[in-house]
């Protein structure tokens, strides 16, 4: 589930999630690795257990919380640790 003031939008045939700021964060089309944030307060996490998501790890200080793996894929990726996790993907 993404956090409060993501919001997804159709742009060109694809679904885009941009953040608050209307940045791009993620796109159809491609694959991510995404870690399980914690729940923002427990009224969510009592939402998301009973609807059984779980918060996207967008914000994150961790870089391997959230990696665009159609990027590592293509090359674009430099720290072996995305590497690894991608390849749990395939």
């Amino acid at each position: 589930m993404w956090p409060v003031g993501f919001t997804g939008v159709r742009f060109k045939g694809e679904v885009v999630v941009l953040d608050a700021a209307g940045h791009v964060a993620a796109t159809t089309g491609r694959d991510y690795y995404i870690s399980i944030a914690p729940a923002a307060d427990p009224d969510s996490d009592r939402l998301m257990r009973a609807i059984g998501a779980y918060p996207a790890a967008v914000r994150c200080p961790y870089p391997q919380d959230f990696i665009d793996c159609t990027a590592v894929a293509e090359g674009a990726a430099d720290s072996e640790i995305s590497r690894r996790l991608c390849a749990q993907l395939r």
